[in-house]
């Protein structure tokens, strides 16, 4: 246990090392983004609120959930644009996040909100030689 406790810490330095360089790095998204959502929207009753990611490329995602965080990128559970409910997993580098948008859901709007209640992965530093194929891998099966 205290050596799964001493990677986990390990883990958590490189992630506040990453954030230094990153506006939206891993600690906003481990510390920070779950307080926005809960100032935004603080009675449960009131339903949760989407969380919209803005990238630099201006593609914008509706986030579900963080899946996970590692040093380079994180892995979010986003929805599926258009009539569907479904969702599909995102990996995204920090540096091409531009902007988070916390909003309340349209009256009448059956959407899914952000997901308070789950608690995003730490992932380790991923060896060199590991690409999105890999990445996606450890997404899909919660960490290394």
């Amino acid at each position: 246990m205290a050596a799964r406790e001493d990677e986990e810490a390990n883990v958590r330095k490189v992630l506040a090392e990453v954030s230094a360089h990153c506006p939206f790095g891993p600690l906003f998204f481990m510390e920070r983004l779950r307080s926005f959502v809960r100032d935004r929207c603080p009675d449960p009753s009131e339903g949760l609120p989407l969380v919209e990611l803005h990238l630099v490329s201006g593609e914008c995602f509706e986030v579900c959930h963080v899946i996970g965080l590692a040093p380079m990128w994180l892995a979010l559970a986003v929805r599926e644009p258009g009539e569907g409910s479904g969702m599909r997993t995102e990996i995204v580098p920090y540096p091409a996040i531009m902007r988070i948008t916390v909003r309340e859901r349209l009256a009448g709007d059956g959407r899914i909100g952000f997901d308070t209640g789950r608690v995003p992965a730490l992932w380790r530093d991923e060896p060199a030689g590991r690409g999105p194929e890999e990445a996606l891998r450890i997404a899909a099966r919660g960490g290394d």
